[in-house]
């Protein structure tokens, strides 16, 4: 009895905070963009219909884009117009640990700002991408694909031991 109840005792703590997004390489892409210069970039391609900038502005203001972790146009506008940095792994116990834990809220915060998604972080499992996570610091707003039970970031904390890894201002 003391045996089963120590095993039950350790599976429930052990699937407490566990992380829902299983990664070895975690790649940081950060766009150094003002809100102006996003919705001026929207005004100019609404008179140009300039289809790479409508991907960019896309890109940095839709919630659910992409849809699928294999999209390649958004991995190519990712490559081609963010700045890219390796997460160092000495974070990555801290990301499993505090950052894309599964919490269960009665409330949260919300803010009422558009969001633009400047950070985006690609998770990576032996090459193969198994999330993406959009980020806006500025709104604490975020995005998740490839997490079948969490769709975003939800507490202050979360984002703030973001924030210090990635190091964002």
């Amino acid at each position: 009895m003391k045996k089963v109840l120590l095993l039950f005792i350790s599976v429930l703590f052990f699937s407490c905070n566990h992380s829902y997004f299983h990664f070895d390489e975690v790649i940081h892409y950060h766009k150094d963009i003002s809100s102006s210069d996003i919705g001026n970039m929207q005004m100019d391609n609404q008179r140009n219909k300039d289809t790479t900038i409508s991907k960019l502005v896309y890109l940095l203001t839709a919630y659910s884009y992409p849809e699928k972790l294999t999209d390649v146009d958004y991995l190519k506008i990712l490559a081609e117009n963010f700045d890219k940095k390796v997460v160092d792994e000495k974070y990555y116990d801290t990301l499993r640990s505090k950052v894309f834990i599964k919490i269960k809220l009665d409330s949260y915060e919300e803010y009422l700002c558009i969001a633009h998604y400047r950070d985006v972080l690609i998770m990576k499992k032996d090459g193969k991408i198994t999330g993406i996570a959009k980020i806006c610091f500025d709104c604490r707003q975020s995005y998740f694909l490839g997490s079948s039970s969490q769709k975003s970031l939800v507490t202050r904390e979360q984002f703030e031991n973001l924030k210090k890894i990635l190091k964002v201002q």
